[in-house]
């Protein structure tokens, strides 16, 4: 017998700032190519950086530029510019990833699951997604999904 999944849209448009959740522990953070280049060439040090690169100066005299549209971005509420370090971490009742111009928020409520993804906008605003579902069970499958966007 086959099941009919039923999907329930709504959208809306909204700027929202970051929740402020407390975060409780880092499950992963991978290494970043300043941190591998680091880690491989001891002794260097960082001369300057820019939107999309980073300078080293070697220990032997030389200079490295690490260049990439990765490496670095502008936080919208400060105006700085922080390196791209992504890390998972836990909540309360979720997780939440952090490190970047994007941030993702999943968050357990009651019997739903809502996923909220945030992307930094040039006006220093943070453009939302979010969805949320029913929390997956043995006894009943995903029978609607609420879909906001701005």
């Amino acid at each position: 017998m086959r099941k009919l999944l039923l999907l329930t849209l709504s959208a809306g448009a909204t700027f929202a700032q970051l929740p402020q959740d407390a975060l409780r522990s880092q499950l992963y953070a991978p290494k970043t190519v300043k941190q591998k280049f680091l880690a491989e060439t001891p002794g260097a040090v960082e001369e300057r950086r820019t939107e999309h690169s980073v300078h080293f100066r070697k220990p032997d005299g030389t200079r490295v530029a690490l260049v990439s549209q990765y490496l670095h971005w502008r936080d919208p509420e400060t105006g700085q510019m922080r390196a791209v370090e992504p890390a998972l971490w836990t909540l309360d009742n979720g997780w939440r990833l952090e490190g970047g111009p994007v941030k993702a928020r999943i968050v357990r409520s009651g019997t739903t699951w809502t996923f909220e993804l945030y992307q930094q906008r040039d006006d220093k605003q943070w453009k939302t997604i979010s969805f949320t579902i029913p929390a997956p069970s043995t006894t009943r499958g995903c029978r609607s999904l609420s879909l906001t966007r701005s």
